[in-house]
């Protein structure tokens, strides 16, 4: 047998962790957001998810697979028919339902009943529309959050912020892909071995990897949809178009699946590192090392400003909060209280548009 080693390098940069952190934020801005100025329908919403879980455990469905209130959103917010969204073609996943058929009459009945409610309910929350609701989460620990970062700053301390590594040390994992009877390739792959301690419900990446998979025509029709709906702002669409036009220059045109061919498999991989490369120039700086730690402590003061009432107060408490978790508890940092103060400021304009 003849084994292969080489390093898959598409992930040795930060751009997809600055990604990843971004996209946190604006969730975390876009959640507030709609808490202070729509949370009617958050609680409209959270009465449907509880109604229908109620329902599916009624109805002897165990939400092994799918939660039905999870499923109902997803329709109503993305329009897909129940088989692309279900995946019944999956023969695994049938095997565990006795009647298919019965099952997909008794989620379009209940969708039916409240699809307008949710539809109204989605309508309503512009800010959190561009996030997979189906996915969506409460407000996170940016206490445990803010540890992350500063273990990364900890990591970078005396570099520029050009030179910051966001990522910590890399360990190697073997994973082994059989290529049928020519033997086993080896991919070496580098994992982190301190990721970013959250996950986001990321509609818009979602929603592109599903474009990517149709031909432009019905792409386009797709994206002429979606900016009518205006469930994107416009700076995402123009980054988007122009990934596409990446995507459709790449050649040869480049698969997601392992082609048995050994020479294929790693055109396959280098082609996917080059056009992951285009889509970072396109992007651009998703966000700078110094703008998450004043982004991260605005927040945090935002939500202890609403438990306490008083911002001088929120801003102290914060302040020993961030100085125990430095480990300078001796040390007054008297700088520290206004740029909580400012970062409080920023965080509450920006919960106040919904946008980072």
């Amino acid at each position: 047998m003849t084994v292969h080693e080489f390093e898959v390098d598409s992930i040795e940069d930060d751009s997809f962790i600055k990604r990843e952190i971004k996209n946190f934020i604006e969730y975390e801005i876009c959640l507030r957001h709609e808490k202070k100025y729509n949370s009617e329908f958050i609680e409209k919403l959270l009465r449907i998810i509880k109604d229908v879980d109620l329902i599916e455990e009624e109805a002897g469905y165990d939400g092994r697979f799918y939660k039905l209130s999870a499923l109902l959103i997803l329709k109503a917010q993305f329009g897909e028919e129940w088989n692309d969204i279900i995946g019944f073609d999956d023969l695994y996943l049938q095997s565990f339902f006795e009647d298919v058929n019965k099952y997909l009459e008794f989620v379009d009945d209940i969708f039916e009943k409240y699809k307008q409610e949710i539809i109204d309910c989605i309508n309503h929350l512009p800010k959190l529309r561009q996030y997979r609701l189906d996915q969506w989460r409460p407000e996170s620990d940016l206490t445990e959050v803010y540890y992350w970062w500063c273990r990364v700053m900890k990591r970078n301390e005396g570099l520029d912020e050009k030179d910051w590594v966001i990522r910590s040390k890399n360990k190697i994992e073997e994973s082994e892909y059989n290529l049928g009877e020519e033997g086993f390739v080896v991919v070496k792959r580098k994992v982190s071995e301190d990721p970013f301690p959250e996950m986001t419900p990321d509609a818009l990446g979602a929603w592109f990897w599903d474009l990517m998979k149709l031909d432009e025509e019905d792409r386009s029709r797709e994206i002429m949809r979606q900016r009518k709906d205006k469930k994107f702002s416009n700076n995402k669409f123009s980054q988007l178009l122009k990934m596409f036009d990446a995507w459709d220059a790449a050649e040869p045109r480049i698969g997601f699946e392992w082609d048995e061919n050994k020479n294929a498999y790693f055109s396959n991989a280098e082609g996917m590192e080059g056009l992951f490369k285009k889509f970072r120039e396109v992007e651009g700086d998703v966000i700078m090392p110094r703008q998450v730690e004043p982004a991260l402590i605005g927040l945090m003061c935002w939500d202890t400003r609403n438990r306490l009432g008083i911002g001088p107060r929120a801003i102290q408490e914060v302040q020993g909060k961030i100085l125990k978790i430095k480990g300078l508890e001796g040390d007054g940092e008297d700088k520290l209280y206004g740029n909580i103060e400012n970062w409080l400021d920023v965080a509450s304009g920006r919960v106040k548009t919904g946008e980072f």
